[in-house]
């Protein structure tokens, strides 16, 4: 599973009364996440981040384990700094 900041604030407002040491990870994590793989292309990183509102995405090897993650920060510093503009074209 995966846990974002949005993820957190909800359930802290969800159950802001409570004691929240109480309340396990797995019930306000992700458990569908989306991954992708090592030689998946910056673009398609990109527009699947933009479509579906999320800010990273875990990168997992052919036996689903995690190897990495890509977040919004590690895009645009690779627009600005590594990847020719042409390629967005």
């Amino acid at each position: 599973g995966i846990i974002s900041d949005r993820d957190i604030l909800r359930a802290d407002n969800k159950h802001r009364s409570e004691n929240k040491s109480e309340h396990p990870l797995s019930n306000i994590m992700q458990s569908r996440v989306l991954a992708a793989q090592p030689d998946t292309s910056i673009r398609h990183l990109a527009k699947a981040m933009y479509e579906r509102h999320i800010g990273a995405l875990p990168i997992i090897d052919n036996n689903n384990h995690v190897v990495g993650i890509v977040t919004r920060s590690d895009i645009l510093g690779a627009v600005l700094n590594e990847v020719p503009i042409e390629i967005w074209t």
